[in-house]
């Protein structure tokens, strides 16, 4: 049985960090999936830190989750609690396409 994760939990945090770059290159008009590396260089950060962040493996500090939320306006809301509901609408509506793939990839 696959547990569910806390909306609060690192991996859970990772989990929105991808939906959001993915969903952020697609709203951009990107021709394929935003690599970490670009999007850590689009939100100056380094490409380790997304990398650890988006794998679970560390939290996202305040600082760095404020520099995403002003690239993209993903606010820390979403970021840290799984909160949509002040999501801008383009990239709140993409991460919802990606979420319904997914879901549809695990069924």
């Amino acid at each position: 049985m696959v547990r569910a994760l806390s909306p609060e939990s690192n991996e859970a945090i990772g989990e929105r960090l991808r939906l959001i770059r993915l969903a952020y290159g697609r709203v951009q008009g990107y021709p394929q999936d935003l690599k970490q590396v670009e999007f850590a260089n689009i939100c100056g950060l380094s490409r380790q830190l997304l990398n650890n962040a988006e794998a679970g493996r560390e939290r996202i500090g305040l600082d760095s989750a404020k520099l995403i939320y002003r690239r993209t306006g993903a606010d820390l809301l979403y970021i840290y609690y799984g909160e949509t509901r002040a999501l801008p609408l383009a990239l709140g509506r993409e991460i919802e396409r990606l979420q319904q793939t997914q879901r549809s990839k695990k069924a």
